[in-house]
């Protein structure tokens, strides 16, 4: 919805008279009018500069995050990749606890057989 003193979107027009011919360069330090409802003085030129090149660089990041989002080949492959690597990780924690416990169970049989032949001994 616009105003008669805005544009349709929230931006205020500036007076027919800065619109002629007459009007004076701008310069760099120029101020340009924002929209209607913020509060305080005009930013300048090179804050509104600033401003859009921090809102360009946001607009870039958010853009890589939708790309990435949108890749269900790459999220696949790397949640596969992260499975994969859980699941080596887990056959190593077995396949080590399956040696130890197998050490232990020798050792337990060798302590058994040695206690036995040592009474048959004596």
């Amino acid at each position: 919805m616009t105003t008669p003193d805005a544009d349709r979107f929230g931006f205020a027009r500036p007076p027919a008279a800065s619109l002629s011919a007459a009007a004076p360069a701008s310069t760099s330090a120029e101020v340009v009018r924002l929209p209607a409802d913020k509060p305080g003085p005009p930013p300048t030129r090179d804050e509104l500069r600033r401003e859009i090149s921090e809102l360009r660089t946001d607009l870039a990041e958010a853009l890589s995050a939708l790309v990435a989002k949108s890749d269900v080949k790459a999220r696949v492959t790397g949640e596969f990749a992260h499975l994969r690597a859980r699941a080596v990780e887990s056959v190593r924690r077995r396949r080590m606890l399956l040696i130890v416990g197998v050490v232990v169970a020798a050792a337990v049989a060798g302590a058994v057989a040695w206690q036995a032949r040592d009474k048959e001994r004596s």
